[in-house]
């Protein structure tokens, strides 16, 4: 099996062991009503799917078996995360720690400020290598509730971003899709430090940075700071929690602002992407610093190699990423894990079957997408 890179996941619960049945099912859903959507999230094929391999597994025939056994002290029990992820093929995870900070969507799926394992653990219970991600909106909005003035909160930016003595930073994530869309321009200084005190203000009476000239000010700080340290940002594009207008999530609203010169040496991962896909394609095929994943879609599709076969028909085959969008529970990146090796495996057959690459030139852009493209984009050691 070829080892797997993901190129987006989250922490894991420190106690999901003892989630029970709503917990459990509401991670494999997006929708903030997803408590009450349980009978309907296990309708869905996808759901189905993944509870026929767990039961191969564990020889469980319902879910609440499966969830009995997963609380029990057995051996199985015990050792079950790092089974899952062997299983899948895991190797190492990008994960975005974001969500500890108690917003940003981790309520949605049941997290709470201080509940997620620590990196360390989540390598130690996994048995995979973790190399973090560093979401960008959690930091700024620190920085404003802080400082009272601009120009303090752009001196410690770059120093709250990358701090000395931290763990492997590989890339940045901005999840601007849910604070105003992906509509960004770049902003006049002058006009910027004139929003300041109303933008800060916003945060300290809502703990969430918004839409705004000041916002946006500082979140192109952060990519020129990107671009300077060679690192990549990640973007959250297409299909998201429910709060989110998916009209402001397509990824060519990103198109203007990277025609600009200032950012020609950015490079942006368009995460996620679904419905938005041959839009991402398009992009990656146009500018040689952008590349997408698909995760995420192993909740929405359990047969993803339609997906596979429109973005490979549309972009090179260097510009895609491995991504399930794990969270909370070790199934979700067992799911995630399965389904697009799945996917993608059956949509390089199709192009085997009708003759437009061969069987070896399948084995290398399956091994890229794994793992070799994002091994060179995010320079980890193999």
């Amino acid at each position: 099996m070829i080892p797997l890179i993901d190129n987006q996941g989250h922490g894991l619960l420190a106690d999901f062991r003892q989630a029970g049945e709503v917990d459990f099912v509401s991670a494999f859903s997006v929708s903030s009503f997803a408590s009450l959507m349980t009978a309907d999230i296990q309708s869905s094929m996808s759901f189905l799917e993944m509870k026929k391999r767990l039961f191969d597994l564990s020889s469980a025939t319902s879910l609440a078996e499966y969830l009995s056994l997963r609380k029990s002290n057995t051996s199985y029990a015990r050792h079950l995360c790092k089974d899952l992820f062997a299983r899948a093929g895991f190797e190492r995870v990008l994960l975005d720690d974001g969500i500890d900070h108690g917003n940003d969507h981790g309520i949605e799926h049941g997290i709470e400020h201080g509940n997620m394992l620590p990196l360390d653990e989540f390598e130690s219970v996994s048995g995979i290598k973790v190399s973090r991600v560093v979401r960008i909106e959690p930091v700024i909005e620190k920085l404003l509730i802080e400082y009272t003035t601009a120009a303090d909160v752009e001196h410690y930016l770059e120093k709250r971003l990358l701090p000395p003595r931290e763990r492997s930073i590989v890339a940045f994530k901005t999840i601007c899709c849910y604070r105003g869309g992906l509509t960004l321009h770049e902003i006049d200084p002058d006009d910027a430090a004139s929003n300041f005190l109303d933008c800060r203000r916003n945060v300290l009476s809502s703990g969430k940075i918004k839409k705004s000239s000041y916002y946006h000010y500082l979140l192109l700080k952060v990519f020129d700071i990107a671009v300077k340290k060679d690192l990549p940002v990640q973007v959250h594009c297409g299909l998201g929690h429910d709060d989110a207008d998916l009209s402001l999530c397509n990824p060519e609203l990103l198109h203007r602002l990277l025609r600009k010169q200032r950012f020609s040496n950015l490079k942006l991962v368009l995460l996620h992407c679904y419905p938005f896909q041959k839009e991402a394609a398009i992009l990656a095929s146009l500018y040689p610093g952008v590349h997408f994943d698909l995760s995420l879609a192993s909740f929405l599709l359990s047969d993803q190699s339609a997906l596979y076969r429109g973005v490979l028909a549309s972009a090179p085959y260097t510009k895609i990423l491995a991504g399930t969008y794990g969270h909370s529970h070790p199934e979700t990146y067992f799911q995630g894990a399965m389904a697009l090796r799945q996917g993608l495996s059956k949509s390089l057959l199709t192009f085997e079957q009708q003759g437009s690459i061969s069987r070896e030139e399948a084995g290398e852009i399956e091994s890229a997408i794994l793992q070799g493209n994002a091994r060179r984009l995010y320079k980890l050691p193999r």
